[in-house]
């Protein structure tokens, strides 16, 4: 049985494409970004249906419980957390909003649920972890007791 898979910050589907190449039995099931022209590209790399413009701030845990995704790959906005912005915000950065909901309160109410994620994939440029949220980035108190 493949890995179900949602892609959060879809862009143009690296993500999936990684996927894909991987030796992962994997399928995307549904992919999320909120710009209008990535997910026109998205939609000539991969099967069309997959694609769904929306606000990820706005996407409900019932919502995301509804795909049984095992595995979450996520490539939120790197510009709050790059090294080479002197004035980057880090998790002040409103670009930040969206990838704090989703950990700070969509996977603590999937735990809730019995409905997490086995993995998460999350993207970023070196230091993410930490400046993330001013200390490293653990899950493990949400993720560990449903692997």
């Amino acid at each position: 049985m493949p890995v179900r898979a949602l892609e959060f910050y879809a862009g143009i589907g690296g993500l999936h494409l990684a996927l894909q190449r991987s030796s992962v039995d994997g399928v995307v099931v549904q992919a999320f970004d909120w710009d209008p022209a990535a997910c026109q590209v998205y939609r000539i790399n991969h099967p069309p249906e997959i694609i769904k413009k929306a606000d990820i701030s706005q996407l409900s845990a019932e919502q995301l419980a509804a795909y049984n995704a095992d595995l979450w790959l996520l490539s939120p906005a790197c510009q709050p957390y790059t090294v080479l912005n002197p004035n980057a915000k880090g998790a002040a950065d409103p670009r930040a909003k969206s990838f704090l909901y989703l950990v700070q309160e969509v996977l603590p109410k999937l735990k809730e649920m019995n409905a997490l994620p086995s993995r998460l994939l999350v993207e970023n440029v070196a230091g993410f972890e930490v400046l993330c949220f001013c200390s490293p980035l653990d899950l493990s108190d949400i993720i560990s007791e449903s692997s």
